[in-house]
């Protein structure tokens, strides 16, 4: 299953006169698919609501889901690191509002936001460039091969 950032709108007129329930279809994919993968694009990093309450779906899939971070060679070096940041921040955002994580800490009137996925650990972030053109900056193109050969 692939659920990617831009393609899940945001704004009410998206899901005026829908004819299903978006979180039980994501959820149904989700239970059958052996692998989830969030692509998001380093352009567009807003989460919209929609795409929250996927993600807040996902989580009982938790062990399934692998973040990807698309044309990460389209930006520079130091973009990129505050593209990560941004996007990661934006993942904390979503957090986690299930009655587990409340229940694991009673005294905190709401439930952390730096949960992602709800787990206390950051999610790893597949970073690289899912497309066809040749890398848009050479030096993070380095850089990301250099990554994928640790990986």
């Amino acid at each position: 299953m692939m659920c990617v950032s831009s393609g899940v709108l945001s704004g009410s007129k998206q899901r005026t006169g829908r004819t299903y329930d978006f979180d039980g279809v994501v959820n149904w994919f989700a239970e059958r698919a052996d692998m989830i993968i969030l692509l998001i694009d380093p352009f567009k990093l807003d989460i919209s609501d929609e795409m929250a309450s996927a993600i807040r779906v996902l989580q009982s899939n938790a062990d399934k889901v692998k973040v990807a971070l698309n044309k990460s060679d389209a930006v520079s070096q130091q973009q990129l690191m505050r593209v990560y940041g941004a996007l990661m921040w934006s993942l904390g955002k979503v957090g986690s509002s299930d009655r587990r994580a409340k229940a694991a800490r009673p005294w905190l009137e709401t439930p952390p936001t730096w949960q992602v996925m709800g787990t206390p650990e950051v999610c790893r972030v597949y970073m690289g460039s899912f497309w066809e053109h040749p890398p848009s900056n050479e030096e993070t193109a380095n850089l990301l091969r250099q990554v994928g050969k640790k990986a």
